[in-house]
């Protein structure tokens, strides 16, 4: 599960956070501005008060607080107005993500495809490595990678490691959906692991004979009936009631639809929920720009 420490960041995307210390920005320097033509040219350390005034009503407004200042100029109170628009979308959509957040789990995510298990440095192995001998000739360099990452473990020491999911395992799934699990897989160990989106590899068997063998075409033909009549499914299926564990095998094969489906997981807040906020604060600064300039036209005629 992801880090409490980690749950505030979560209900914004890092587009939305861009955005909202964008507007923090924006927000100081347009207060800041103002305040700045508004103070008197005689005032001592005029940019350093008008910027501290800027970054503390920025944080006020931001947590919900009032201001001190009087705003008896329109420039400034159409700026504080949108500016109390503004953050009170933001504060709202990020209450209410939070507590979306707070009231279910958050997990990290799972190495459920082969870059993802090359990233993550998830060991994976086995009792024997047979299996790698389809793999052993590959020239992916991500297949190379994942080589490295195998390990040879014994039958209990691998027992071991699955009741506490330390280690990932190999699975064979049969050509009509059956999984077939190691002995050291138990009904415990398996709620505790999900099937990849991808497998590793696939490969089919095959029978050879030489090509002037005279029973080759009655071989294609009688192939060909098997493969059309069903039966290697019926053999699979039987095979699966006789030495496959029911429990066993729903809780594999339901495992990925649970994991890629997501569930009811709070989705993140993107740019486009977050797009009527943005017309709202460039109309204000649109307005309040020329009010100034009528206001600061006004005034040089004075």
């Amino acid at each position: 599960m992801v880090g409490s420490w980690l749950l505030p960041v979560h209900p914004f995307s890092k587009e939305v956070w861009i955005a909202v210390a964008v507007s923090f920005v924006l927000e100081m320097a347009s207060i800041a501005f103002v305040q700045y033509h508004e103070l008197f040219k005689t005032i001592p350390n005029r940019f350093s008060k008008s910027f501290s005034f800027g970054i503390m009503s920025t944080y006020q407004i931001y947590c919900s607080q009032g201001i001190t200042d009087s705003l008896e100029r329109t420039p400034k109170r159409i700026i504080f107005f949108f500016c109390f628009i503004i953050d009170l979308v933001v504060t709202s959509a990020y209450t209410g993500g939070l507590a979306t957040i707070l009231t279910l789990p958050t997990f990290s995510d799972i190495a459920d495809t082969i870059p993802k298990m090359v990233q993550f440095g998830l060991n994976w192995g086995e009792v024997s490595d047979d299996w790698l001998i389809s793999l052993k000739f590959s020239q992916d360099p991500t297949i190379s990678k994942l080589m490295k990452l195998f390990r040879l473990y014994s039958f209990d020491e691998i027992k071991n490691l699955t009741q506490e999911a330390k280690v990932g395992v190999i699975f064979e799934q049969l050509s009509y959906g059956l999984i077939s699990t190691p002995g050291y897989i138990t009904k415990e160990s398996a709620k505790l692991y999900t099937i990849s989106l991808e497998e590793v590899y696939f490969q089919y068997c095959v029978s050879f004979v030489s090509k002037a063998w005279v029973h080759l075409k009655n071989y294609n033909k009688v192939i060909a009936m098997v493969q059309e009549s069903g039966l290697p499914r019926i053999w699979e299926w039987k095979m699966g009631v006789k030495y496959m564990d029911d429990d066993i095998q729903n809780t594999l094969r339901f495992s990925r639809k649970i994991a890629s489906a997501g569930g009811d997981e709070p989705v993140p807040l993107g740019m486009s929920n977050c797009s009527g906020m943005m017309v709202i604060w460039l109309f204000g600064i649109v307005v309040s720009i020329f009010v100034f300039l009528g206001e600061f036209i006004v005034t040089k005629k004075k």
